[in-house]
């Protein structure tokens, strides 16, 4: 939900054509700003109780903006004096806060305060109600949610890294002696190649008969 603070303009008692006219600026740049609600009463002292501005300021339940002709001890009197008894004025100006007497078991209410000067531009006053709505504006995030179980467990726990799987190397057996790498290495299976009859005793050399007849007859 968007913040939004509601501005109270007080007139002044006598109003003239400068006041009035000051006035006015207020009014017509409030109603075309956006987060801000104007409200427009009669000057804090002339308010009398039960009134349908004291009816206003009453209705007034969270912190609220009040801009006026009166100094603010005047106005935190004032206040006083229509049942606002716990307040603390805070003047925008940076002029130092002022609190009315607080009553028992109640949360002071925060009233910004802004004098009218007709010898100030209503722009800069405008502006600081403006930079206060934005401070308002702000998201604040907290942590306390997160216990400290939870927060140690997530710096401690090592990162999960994935399963990858390695090749199978499958064993090779009888690969004939001679073959390339490339044969030994690609585990494709190789009829029995046939082996080299096998010589019987005796036949070291097979022509040695006849090269013995052929001896004797050389002889004789």
């Amino acid at each position: 939900m968007a913040v939004r603070i509601p501005v109270v303009l007080c007139q002044h008692e006598r109003r003239n054509g400068k006041h009035a006219e000051h006035e006015e600026q207020w009014i017509t740049s409030l109603l075309f700003a956006d987060g801000l609600d104007a409200t427009l009463v009669a000057d804090l002292p002339t308010i009398e109780l039960d009134s349908t501005d004291h009816l206003c300021l009453e209705g007034l339940r969270g912190d609220f903006v009040l801009v006026s002709w009166q100094s603010p001890e005047s106005a935190v009197s004032q206040l006083s004096r229509l049942g606002l008894q716990s307040a603390e004025l805070i003047p925008l100006d940076g002029r130092p806060k002022i609190s009315s007497h607080p009553m028992d078991g109640v949360v002071a209410k925060k009233v910004y305060f802004l004098s009218f000067d007709l010898d100030q531009s209503f722009e800069i006053g405008l502006g600081r109600i403006k930079n206060l709505l934005a401070s308002r504006s702000t998201p604040v995030f907290q942590l306390a949610g997160l216990s400290k179980q939870s927060m140690a467990h997530s710096k401690s726990a090592p990162a999960s890294l994935p399963v990858v799987a390695q090749p199978t190397t499958l064993p090779v057996t009888n690969i004939p002696v001679g073959l390339s790498k490339e044969s030994q290495t690609s585990g494709a299976s190789f009829p029995d190649l046939p082996k080299p009859a096998a010589q019987e005793d005796g036949d070291d050399f097979p022509h040695i008969d006849s090269l013995m007849q052929d001896l004797d007859k050389f002889d004789g």
